[in-house]
């Protein structure tokens, strides 16, 4: 079967290790950096960053899937999502699932370089404000998986690494103590 997502089976949460723990003050403090850096007038910086209240941890997780040749494999991604605060903590999150474009290094993979990437940093604010738990795929050949081919622009792959990661979130959320919305995904 050359599609693995036929079967959520196929899948499994396999190892899970805290990349790091943003604390909702250097949030603001980065994020308001780089938008000043980018551009945008103060004011406008002020008011989108205000609007931050959560802490944000960001874990690599890895996770078995079937590659187009039948075998297990053991790929890995990122899961972030807020912290909530007490009151907070029935709070249903929705699912944000992100993908990267074309990277050439392993140490360009959202497990190995998510924290320093701008662009998903500012992703990981504005997702996770709005009630997200966010994942980030490195797909095969990159991440615990780099020592194997990245089948470059395969849609069944990038798909079936994606769809793998995205069928985990319920039992990481359950381990963190975090509920889950499945019926959307973003």
């Amino acid at each position: 079967d050359d599609n693995p997502t036929d079967n959520p089976e196929d899948t499994g949460l396999k190892e899970v290790r805290i990349l790091n723990k943003l604390n909702a003050s250097d949030i603001k403090r980065n994020c308001q950096a780089i938008l000043l850096n980018a551009g945008m007038p103060a004011e406008k910086v002020e008011a989108f960053v205000a609007k931050f209240k959560y802490d944000i941890e960001l874990a690599m997780v890895s996770y078995e899937i079937k590659d187009p040749l039948g075998n297990n494999r053991i790929l890995s991604g990122v899961v972030s999502y807020p912290i909530l605060h007490e009151q907070e903590k029935d709070k249903k999150l929705h699912i944000y699932s992100d993908v990267h474009g074309t990277i050439g290094f392993n140490t360009d993979a959202p497990s190995q370089d998510m924290c320093a990437q701008q662009r998903n940093f500012l992703m990981h604010i504005s997702s996770h404000e709005n009630g997200y738990i966010a994942v980030f795929p490195d797909y095969f050949g990159y991440g615990t998986d780099k020592d194997n081919m990245h089948y470059y622009e395969h849609m069944r792959t990038l798909a079936s690494a994606s769809r793998g990661l995205i069928d985990l979130v319920p039992e990481y959320a359950k381990q963190k103590s975090l509920q889950v919305n499945t019926d959307r995904l973003y």
